[in-house]
């Protein structure tokens, strides 16, 4: 009996390519968009992945978010990213892609999480 092979899926882009630099300003990291954009969102991304993110609003006063569940790992600068390895208890890592108009969280799994939490 012949044998069929099996073609590869095509490869696709999951994540976009961010074009961000990582600068540390006080105890907080700002990314420099290259942007001729003028920026209306300021954001202070934590040392750690359970520190407050602060987002300060052209427009007013500044808003402070936080992970829930997050961990006290560093924060990792990568190709445009903000890295938290194991930021998460559930085991995922916390990526952040900076935006001119804030951000965008993905969180990647290299197990399964327990549903039971």
């Amino acid at each position: 009996m012949p044998t069929t092979r099996r073609q590869a899926a095509p490869s696709r882009t999951v994540v976009v390519a961010s074009t961000a630099q990582a600068y540390i300003a006080g105890a907080a990291i700002h990314a420099d968009l290259t942007t001729r954009k003028p920026v209306a969102l300021d954001v202070a991304y934590p040392l750690s992945a359970s520190d407050n993110r602060v987002l300060k609003l052209s427009s007013g006063g500044p808003l402070s978010l936080t992970l829930r569940d997050a961990t006290d790992v560093p924060a990792e600068y990568a190709n445009g990213f903000l890295v938290y390895r194991g930021g998460m208890r559930a085991g995922a890592h916390v990526i952040v892609r900076p935006l001119e108009n804030g951000f965008e969280d993905y969180f990647f799994f290299e197990n399964k999480p327990d549903t039971n939490r």
